[in-house]
């Protein structure tokens, strides 16, 4: 009787990971295949929007080192400026206390690449990425612009902007980070690829209340913009 329980308990586990796995699997499938057509890596083929929407992420590592994560992203951004595949650059990300505010590393970074200050809107309410998509039509007003961010994060946030009805958005990957270097970002995202489609299946709310005083954003266009 005792090896009956302890048989229907594993089978019982066994299924519940084999669903685990095949959940998992599918939303990854779902996320990265929806949006491969919608992500560039050079700044020949990703076509023009205003605005460039740069995902969050902490300046510095433990220890003090720069997160390669946050220089390869503003490079990407500043590039995207500089060859007039956009006119502004809109950073979102966390500003959770006075000694952490990643939307002022951003700025001040794209500052020193070359990208001037009239051209760069801060979002401070960028918690999560669903709360970046969310406050990009919600706070800002953007109906189609240009995601930056790592490579393996893209995709889901093109995947949100599309489930949000935003068709027009697309993204412009950083330059990838070594495995060694990356590999938990990595492995965390697939685990938040299936958060991506959950929250979409299930309306999760998103943070869109800022603290009011957000600034209209102003393009100014340039005569090389294609």
């Amino acid at each position: 009787m005792a090896k009956s329980y302890g048989k229907r308990i594993f089978d019982l586990g066994l299924v519940g990971a084999i669903a685990l796995f095949l959940l998992i699997v599918g939303c990854n499938l779902w996320v990265t295949g929806s949006t491969a057509q919608k992500i560039y890596g050079t700044t020949e083929k990703v076509p023009y929007r205003e605005v460039g929407l740069v995902l969050g992420t902490t300046p510095r590592v433990v220890g003090g080192k720069e997160n390669l994560h946050f220089v390869n992203r503003m490079k990407a951004a500043a590039e995207l400026y500089k060859t007039g595949k956009i006119d502004h650059v809109l950073v979102s990300g966390d500003n959770r206390d006075k000694r952490y505010n990643e939307p002022a590393s951003m700025r001040d970074r794209l500052v020193e690449l070359g990208v001037p200050p009239s051209a760069i809107t801060s979002d401070f309410a960028g918690l999560r990425t669903l709360d970046s998509i969310v406050r990009a039509e919600k706070v800002w007003g953007l109906k189609s612009y240009t995601v930056v961010s790592d490579d393996f994060h893209v995709a889901r946030a093109v995947f949100l902007a599309h489930a949000k009805g935003k068709k027009d958005v697309v993204a412009f990957r950083s330059a990838e980070v070594a495995s060694e270097k990356s590999g938990k970002s990595r492995t965390r995202e697939y685990l938040a690829r299936v958060k991506a489609v959950l929250d979409i299946i299930l309306g999760t709310d998103a943070q869109i209340d800022g603290d009011g005083k957000e600034p209209e954003i102003v393009v100014k266009k340039r005569v090389t913009s294609p």
